[in-house]
């Protein structure tokens, strides 16, 4: 015990040459950098950057740090025809557009798509969107490792199952109609997560899950919409989005007639460290042809004196308020439809401008807030229950009491 009290300490540098030979020798028999410290290997570094794939709408992306994260898991939630699936399939074909090497890969368990939907209205090219149909595979397990399979391959940007909710666990195929069958979703939701995550991580690949809400009857004081699906997959998650149809007013760049407004709640964020990450916002859509971008950004645009309007006429000012001129051209249109159609042919004005503007954000309130964490909580208690309880020798009957409680918590 003397020895070690008269043992004198280590200086930094040999502490740090000893830490660097322990990583080399590990690095070198797995054949890839796993350990390391991070000011010393740049590989680690970039790795612990969170890069993202922007989304066609601005108010989203800033909500969210960027849009939807590389490495990472994306929650998109929702009530039916609230925009999940097309907030998804615009974006992919949005970036494909702007890189011609981005592939996306697609779980379907819905029957939702047809060729039309993605290639006409979305503009996907089906040479670099990989297709998986639920249907065909017999089982929920069975498209899983399917997608495993993919997502091993490294060559997929961004990957979407659509959803969780319809994935067709087989026990449940085993089972009639009148037997229970409790949590066997959950658990395998689970297991997927916890394989997944990993995965993406390792080949720098957006995974995006889009589920549903569903009601929680016993829920007195809160939210009764909760997201469905299990524990663990909030848990995996890096962000949690909530999307809600909204009544669209008269102040708004669009008419009901026209398309939907959608409302977003971001309920967990690990991305955004440098703020509450508790925040909603709303994109507008408009029929047949997306997300609606152009009228949006003007208005938004105007609000933060970058563009000025004065009247019907709307103008990008110069130094002394008249409309600059650029290239010979004045920078003024005559309403917002004349706006819109300059953006759409010139869109490197368009991306300039956008550029400049700061997306619309509002931090939850408080009450909205302690909500959010009072939910978390409860996920916790019940988890933790969960786990006491499944380490219990006690073997109760499936789809009874406090078993069928058990099995529904992860």
């Amino acid at each position: 015990m003397a020895s070690l009290e008269n043992k004198p300490a280590m200086a930094l540098k040999e502490k740090l040459a000893l830490l660097d030979k322990v990583a080399e020798n590990v690095n070198k028999k797995a054949g890839k950098k796993i350990i390391g410290r991070i000011g010393a290997d740049a590989e680690i570094m970039d790795r612990l950057r969170i890069t993202f794939i922007p989304t066609p709408s601005m108010n989203v992306n800033d909500a969210t740090g960027g849009g939807f994260p590389r490495r990472r898991m994306t929650i998109v939630a929702g009530l039916p025809d609230s925009g999940k699936t097309s907030l998804i399939l615009e974006t992919i074909a949005m970036n494909m557009k702007a890189d011609p090497s981005f592939v996306a890969g697609w779980l379907e368990s819905e029957n939702s798509l047809q060729k039309e939907y993605i290639c006409d209205t979305f503009g996907i090219d089906p040479d670099r969107f990989f297709y998986v149909e639920h249907e065909r595979t017999g089982a929920g397990e069975k498209a899983l490792d399917l997608v495993e399979s993919v997502l091993a391959t490294g060559a997929i940007d961004l990957f979407a199952i659509n959803s969780l909710k319809c994935l067709v666990p087989s026990e449940e195929f085993k089972k009639s109609l009148g037997d229970a069958v409790v949590g066997v979703q959950a658990r395998m939701n689970a297991r997927m997560t916890r394989k997944f995550t990993s995965l993406v991580a390792e080949h720098n690949t957006a995974f995006v899950v889009v589920t549903h809400l569903s009601t929680d009857i016993g829920s007195m004081s809160r939210d009764p919409l909760v997201i469905s699906g299990g524990h663990a997959i909030i848990y995996a998650a890096s962000i949690t989005m909530d999307l809600r149809k909204r009544a669209i007013q008269d102040s708004d760049p669009i008419s009901k007639e026209e398309g939907i407004k959608v409302g977003v709640t971001i309920k967990k964020n690990h991305c955004v460290p440098d703020r509450n990450p508790y925040v909603k916002t709303d994109y507008f859509a408009i029929f047949g042809e997306g997300i609606e971008q152009y009228l949006t950004m003007l208005d938004m645009a105007i609000a933060q004196g970058i563009l000025v309007q004065k009247g019907a006429f709307i103008r990008v000012p110069d130094e002394n308020g008249e409309p600059k001129v650029i290239n010979g051209e004045k920078m003024q249109w005559q309403g917002k439809d004349k706006f819109r159609q300059y953006c759409i042919e010139n869109q490197d004005f368009f991306e300039n401008l956008k550029a400049q503007i700061r997306g619309e954000v509002v931090q939850l309130s408080e009450e909205e807030q302690q909500e959010l964490i009072q939910e978390e909580r409860q996920i916790a208690q019940t988890t933790e229950k969960a786990e006491k309880s499944s380490g219990s020798k006690k073997k109760l009957p499936t789809g009874k009491g406090k078993a069928a409680s058990k099995e529904t918590q992860e």
